[in-house]
């Protein structure tokens, strides 16, 4: 789960800005759970978009919204513990919808000119191998 915080502009007679913060049920796929327990760097890109990227390390990501099955209920540690001296979990929100997350990998653009900048010269490709699909690679390992 992943929090995003939007600065919203004030009003015309107020001096303070207002914060909104959105709570995004984020399903990664392509990385394992240490690497992600290890990163220390996160970006997110155009989360209002229909397809969001996602910055872990050196790590890409690229997204799209899909509705879950069922409802997704999300709960935060409280500050209580039980017997078992495990947190106590409260209720935070839920939603129907999660942000799939793919891993990408940059490769450079085949017809790069040279008045592109340095990011326009980058692709991205979802494929560890050319012409292998993410369908052949589930068939290959299962």
């Amino acid at each position: 789960m992943a929090t995003a915080k939007d600065n919203v502009m004030p009003d015309e007679d107020s001096d303070e800005w207002e914060e909104e913060e959105y709570y995004v049920l984020v399903e990664l796929s392509g990385i394992s759970h240490d690497e992600f327990k290890n990163c220390k760097n996160c970006e997110v890109i155009d989360i209002d978009s229909p397809s969001p990227h996602l910055k872990l390390d050196n790590c890409i990501f690229k997204g799209q919204y899909k509705h879950t099955v069922g409802t997704a209920v999300i709960f935060e540690e409280g500050k209580e513990k039980t017997e078992d001296d495990v947190p106590m979990m409260n209720y935070l929100c839920k939603t129907v919808q999660k942000l799939e997350m793919e891993r990408v990998f940059l490769k450079p653009k085949t017809s790069a000119s040279t008045t592109d900048t340095p990011s326009e010269k980058l692709e991205t490709t979802d494929e560890l191998d050319e012409g292998t699909s993410s369908e052949d690679k589930a068939m290959d390992t299962g």
